[in-house]
């Protein structure tokens, strides 16, 4: 007979009285004999009357069965089944990477909370580890609250993991479904203008490097990565790693990627991009990467070289606002959305939509 109780969290009020108290929101574990084994777990509720009709459950199938439970799959087993499905289904390194960063904050809330096994991960567990989500910027002591559009994306990365686990029978549902989206109240896509782009380029040829004979390559990287990214719409996390067999430097035609039609899509570079690259030292298989280096370490050192130009010109932005002028000016000139999103690569041309809407012709009119 398995007998439940209150395992309360560090926080809780009410830990001073004991497991015997259950007035609180407190995870519900089991101790007792099932199947003539020791039987101690959690049950992977918090409201009581649920998890009295799961024990009774268990307890009749223990004894249908005559087999004891398997032992509770951890938060951290089940994440590290998620992103090995994940790298086993092709997803890019940097979805995979936005999915891991994400879940590690769970594993680490969970674990601070007593929460150790996926059946803990009920809604309120999701709800209060989003209104515990806070960041300390690089170089500052204040936690701040994260942005609204990181907290929708880390939203995305918890609905397919919570979908990953009931689908596998980890979870009784997908909470996450459960848990609404904060609402956004940002400023729409602005590109960069003429005069700015002038700005970046012309600071490109004014950044300084600690090694004097390095700085002839990294003022000519950093123009031709600025200009391949605005030519192309290219992130700067597939710009790093921009293979030399994929762009033809005679007809300036770079290769974005295979369809699944099986037809390759191509973009035109403009001639300012197609001469930036071609003045690169060949000196690998990559434009922009060594091959050698982990390439999260790459894409945060080009990150930084941004960062650095745009310093120097006096504008504020990052990477994506290339991305973002590829593409406004692609609508400003009267080319449809559905070419924008195949250009993209967005999956649904909602996202193409949300980001870019506003300047279709047709809608400004």
């Amino acid at each position: 007979m398995l007998n439940l109780y209150r395992r309360h969290t560090p926080k809780c009020p009410h830990r001073d009285k004991g497991q015997n108290y259950t007035k609180c929101p407190c995870p519900i574990w089991c101790d007792g004999e099932l199947s003539g084994k020791r039987t101690r777990r959690a049950v992977g509720l918090r409201d009581w009357a649920r998890a009295v009709r799961r024990i009774e459950k268990w307890e009749t199938a223990a004894k249908d069965s005559g087999a004891a439970m398997e032992p509770a799959r951890t938060v951290a087993q089940a994440i590290e089944s998620y992103l090995g499905d994940c790298r086993a289904r092709k997803l890019a390194d940097s979805t995979v990477r936005s999915y891991e960063k994400t879940l590690e904050h769970l594993a680490a809330f969970m674990d601070g909370g007593g929460l150790r096994t996926i059946e803990d991960l009920d809604l309120s567990a999701l709800t209060d580890f989003r209104a515990a989500r806070r960041y300390t910027p690089h170089g500052e002591d204040d936690e701040r609250d994260i942005a609204a559009s990181t907290s929708r994306k880390e939203l995305e990365a918890l609905r397919a993991f919570c979908a990953f686990a009931a689908k596998r029978g980890w979870i009784e549902q997908n909470h996450a479904r459960d848990v609404r989206p904060p609402k956004e109240d940002r400023l729409p896509t602005l590109p960069f203008e003429p005069e700015e782009l002038d700005r970046i380029l012309g600071a490109c040829d004014n950044l300084e490097d600690d090694n004097p004979m390095a700085l002839p390559r990294t003022r000519a990287r950093a123009r031709a990565m600025i200009l391949t990214m605005l030519y192309s719409g290219l992130r700067i996390s597939d710009t790093v790693p921009l293979r030399r067999t994929t762009v033809d430097l005679d007809t300036g035609k770079l290769l974005l990627r295979v369809m699944k039609t099986g037809a390759p899509l191509y973009v035109r570079l403009g001639a300012p991009a197609i001469e930036a690259l071609a003045a690169l030292p060949d000196d690998g298989e990559y434009f922009f990467w060594n091959g050698r280096s982990k390439l999260m370490t790459a894409i945060g050192n080009a990150r930084k070289t941004i960062s650095r130009v745009l310093a120097v010109a006096g504008i504020e932005g990052h990477p994506h606002r290339f991305r973002d002028t590829f593409s406004v000016r692609l609508l400003e000139n009267g080319e449809d959305l559905h070419t924008v999103q195949l250009l993209l690569g967005h999956t649904s041309i909602k996202t193409t939509e949300k980001h870019y809407a506003p300047f279709v012709q047709s809608f400004q009119r």
